[in-house]
């Protein structure tokens, strides 16, 4: 079994290795019941998605310099919009793959995973062949980069059958740049947020009333496109603000933006306010049978906006669109 040190010691020593692409399965045209390889009594899905030393790997991972760690040791791979494509490299290491996220135009994160795949493609007369791990001792270490973010909502591809040979995946990390997180010039983290704007729940906000019982919410935007970004939200508060100074209504003081996740349907959302409520208004975590979560909750300010001081008298539920 693997050590944290043995684990980290390994890692570093190929902290700098270049991406090397590995062409697995191996096809062979006269493959036959005898001459297929047979898998061990070990080579089997269940051993490979518990196995320790995988998940161990996957746990003590780096995070590379400029992301953050969205989950890790998941037992599926993401299925998210904005995939891009994915590469098969030689270790696990997330360095690798941010290296070649950071050469992808668009790339703003990445899934890596250990595949449990066939050595040679399965056909009717080798249906169920040895796993390549179990022939060659090589893991297959893929990793699948995204132009959008990655939650462990996402997560969800647990392998299928290829005849009778049933793919599984462990040892699932994924990994976002860090700066789809910041909203650009002329905002700040909201008051109670940090230094980043994280909500600590990761809710969304349960708008308040102010103390004259007038709604605090002041508009909303939405994209469906599989993007995620703090930036555009703020440019679109902007944007609303300019239209409020031609047009009157409520100005954008303060926006929450959060992802929004219906199965494979994937949100971000956007919604301004009058002014800032601090995260103990941040309770909306979505439907209580968990068919819709909210996730990646982020709170902003306007730089030197004049917000009202009239305070809350109760709380409305935010309406998710």
């Amino acid at each position: 079994m693997y050590t944290k040190s043995l684990i980290m010691a390994g890692l570093a020593s190929f902290a700098s290795a270049a991406p090397i692409v590995i062409t697995i399965p191996i096809s062979f045209s006269t493959l036959t019941s005898a001459t297929c390889p047979k898998a061990s009594a070990l080579d089997n899905p269940q051993f490979f998605v518990a196995d320790p030393n995988l998940a161990g790997e996957a746990s003590y991972a780096q995070t590379p310099s400029a992301y953050t760690r969205a989950f890790v040791g998941l037992k599926a791979s993401n299925v998210a919009p904005g995939y891009m494509q994915y590469q098969n490299i030689a270790i696990y290491n997330p360095a690798t793959c941010a290296a070649i996220c950071d050469s992808l135009a668009g790339c703003e994160s990445f899934n890596i995973y250990f595949e449990r795949a066939p050595f040679v493609d399965p056909s009717p007369d080798c249906p169920n062949p040895a796993s390549n791990y179990n022939v060659l001792g090589a893991r297959n270490v893929r990793c699948a980069f995204y132009s959008s973010i990655l939650t462990n909502a996402t997560a969800v591809n647990n392998g299928q059958f290829r005849q009778s040979f049933q793919v599984a995946i462990t040892g699932s990390n994924g990994y976002v740049k860090q700066s789809i997180f910041q909203p650009g010039p002329g905002f700040q983290p909201a008051p109670g947020y940090g230094t980043n704007g994280h909500v600590p729940s990761d809710m969304a906000i349960n708008a308040p009333l102010d103390c004259n019982g007038n709604n605090t919410f002041a508009g909303q935007e939405w994209w469906s496109d599989g993007q995620f970004s703090v930036a555009r939200c703020a440019q679109s508060c902007s944007r609303h603000n300019d239209w409020v100074k031609s047009q009157g209504g409520s100005m954008c003081n303060t926006f929450s933006t959060f992802l929004q996740t219906q199965g494979n349907n994937v949100q971000q959302m956007c919604t301004f306010y009058t002014q800032t409520w601090d995260p103990s208004y941040a309770v909306n975590g979505g439907n209580n049978d968990g068919s819709l979560v909210v996730s990646n909750s982020y709170m902003f300010s306007v730089n030197n906006a004049t917000a009202p001081s009239c305070r809350a008298t109760k709380t409305v539920t935010e309406i998710i669109v």
